[in-house]
This record gives C-alpha cells, structure tokens and sequence, in this order.
C-alpha cells in the first residue's frame, strides 16, 4: 500500500475510531479514549497481548484489565504500557529480560507486571516507557529520573554494562561521574541505542 488506509476494526468489522495514542514497529498497539488497547501485527513472540502467537492482520484486544493505560509502546518484538497509577506492564519476547519480569528466554503472551529494581516488589511511580530492540527504558514521574531493562548490548541501557542482559529494572547513569540520570522528559529506543531529553533542553 503506497496510500494511508484506514485501519479496520475488530475482526475486520467497521474502523477502529477514538484513538489517542499510537505506537508501531514490527506490530501496532492503539490506544482507544474507552481505555480499550488493541494490536495488530507481527506476533511470533506473543508481542501483541492476546495470549497467542498468531498474525493479526486486523486489530484484537490486549487481554489487559488493569489501572487505566496512560502511555503505550510497541519494540522490536516485545510491548509496553504505563498506568495512570504509575505502574509498568511488558509482554512478549523476553530472550533478553526485556519483559523485566526477572526471568529471560520465556516470552510473555500476555502484560506482565514489572518487578522493582533488584527484583524488590514491582516498579512504581512511573510516567512513561519505551521500547527497543529487546531492551525497555520507563521514566520516574517524580525527579526524571531512568529506569532501563533488557539486553545490554553495545551499552543501549546506559547502565555502565555493554554485555549481558538486565532482567530486572536498572539505574541510567550519566558516562561522566555514574551518578543517576535525572531531569529527563522525554526517551526512545532505537534498534541499539536510545535518546533522552532533559528538561533543559539537552
């Protein structure tokens, strides 16, 4: 298709309608004003969240029913939301513990809770995620400060690690001192790399 098309509805029936947020990669995650997630796409890893492994050429519902979805983001081959309750769900491929669930090498079908850093309790107070090829950032609402999670190649979390993988959620810290990232508004991950953008502008 070289033109925009609508995107059809569940099923293939009508037009999905009352989206507010929208997020793509290999897969497409929508956001509708109801609360309602759904997904389309690319789903060998279980990245669209209906506990299936299966193609959807039309939108399905993310089998999702906890606080209400503030923001969404769609990886490489894994999902995220964030909840009005700053809380953070992941799901799909988690060869790398992307999923932040402390486990690697078992996907996840369905949103999953992410746990705390350190595996201690689950991660809160959180304002936005992002999603790359395999890894996870999450922005802590109160002091901007970072959160990343998954693979570490090349050093794409920002935790000081360039091997390996992160299960759990880790501290972003400044190349400067190792001190803890703070001040950041806005974040994306690319393929093996992420942005951040402080509110000073840097």
């Amino acid at each position: 298709v070289n033109t925009p098309v609508k995107v059809k509805g569940v099923d293939g029936s009508g037009f999905l309608s009352n989206i507010t947020k929208i997020s793509c990669s290999n897969h497409c995650l929508a956001l509708a004003s109801d609360g309602t997630l759904y997904s389309w796409g690319y789903n060998d890893y279980g990245g669209l969240g209906d506990a299936s492994t299966t193609e959807r050429k039309t939108p399905v519902e993310v089998l999702y029913s906890g606080d209400p979805v503030s923001n969404i983001s769609a990886g490489f081959i894994h999902s995220a939301l964030t909840t009005t309750t700053g809380k953070v769900y992941c799901w799909g491929g988690n060869g790398n513990g992307q999923v932040g669930d402390n486990t690697s090498g078992t996907n996840r079908k369905i949103p999953t809770q992410v746990v705390g850093v350190g595996n201690s309790g689950t991660l809160e107070g959180i304002r936005d995620v992002t999603c790359g090829d395999s890894f996870t950032h999450a922005i802590k609402d109160s002091d901007g400060s970072v959160y990343g999670w998954g693979k570490q190649l090349y050093g794409m979390i920002g935790n000081g690690q360039n091997s390996g993988n992160a299960t759990t959620p880790t501290p972003v810290i400044l190349a400067s001192d190792s001190s803890a990232v703070t001040g950041i508004t806005q974040i994306s991950g690319g393929g093996d790399f992420a942005l951040m953008l402080k509110s000073d502008g840097t």
